[in-house]
């Protein structure tokens, strides 16, 4: 049987509601199939540091658990997670609703959802842990000579995550390109205005109904801006 072993042993996890954050270690070992609901298996050795920052539940009608990842992890390993939360408390609920964030990502949105409902039904709404690492690895083109690169970011937003590249062409054009998971890409021109503080704003040459515009920041960060403020800020890759 698949071992899993708590690296850190935290007293009465998850037993009650609105409890204080616990940060666990879990080690994942291959070797047979993970006895639960499931029949999950963990294809390959790995850690999985997660922190619970919120367990709530409805009654015996819903739990809802929120989680702060260290970093991403596979489909597989969220299904091992799901089941061993969900376990972690001997209630019986109709529903298990469980949200999981990122360390340092743009946490305004969850990354993953593994619901019970009552099945296990596991989402990941931005970019997979496989998907990131194939887009910051995908190489450039031979046209990439005659550009001027002012930067590569990750646009890891829920449904519409992908890969963006901001460049001057040859003819001293700014483009804004995005690169999605299934391979497809868009362009379109834009205009830079340098700012006060030494950030660079750039915007649609043409301009767009909902007032956005993007700022490139003094630590390279993509930042998303409309008339609201500040809604996203992509990573530098």
């Amino acid at each position: 049987m698949n071992k899993i072993i708590l690296a850190s042993l935290i007293a009465g996890l998850l037993m009650s509601c609105g409890k204080n954050s616990s940060n666990t270690t879990v080690e994942l070992q291959e070797s047979e199939s993970i006895t639960t609901a499931d029949n999950l298996k963990s294809s390959e050795d790995s850690n999985v540091n997660y922190t619970v920052i919120k367990d709530s539940n409805m009654g015996s009608i819903k739990r809802s658990v929120e989680v702060m990842l260290e970093e991403k992890i596979t489909e597989e390993e969220l299904q091992i997670l799901a089941n061993l939360i969900r376990d972690s408390d001997s209630s019986n609920y109709e529903r298990t609703f469980i949200g999981y964030r990122v360390k340092g990502e743009d946490n305004n949105a969850y990354w993953a959802t593994t619901h019970f409902d009552p099945n296990l039904e596991v989402k990941i709404l931005g970019l997979s842990k496989a998907e990131e690492e194939n887009l910051a690895k995908s190489s450039d083109s031979d046209e990439d000579e005659d550009k001027d690169i002012l930067g590569v970011w990750l646009d890891d937003r829920a449904y519409i995550s992908s890969k963006i590249r901001i460049y001057y062409s040859k003819e001293n054009i700014l483009y804004f390109e995005n690169t999605y998971t299934d391979g497809s890409s868009g362009v379109k021109e834009m205009i830079s205005k340098p700012m006060e503080n030494g950030n660079l704003r750039i915007e649609d040459k043409d301009g767009n109904d909902f007032g956005e515009y993007f700022i490139i920041n003094e630590q390279s960060q993509l930042e998303f801006w409309s008339e609201n403020g500040n809604f996203y800020t992509a990573k530098s890759i």
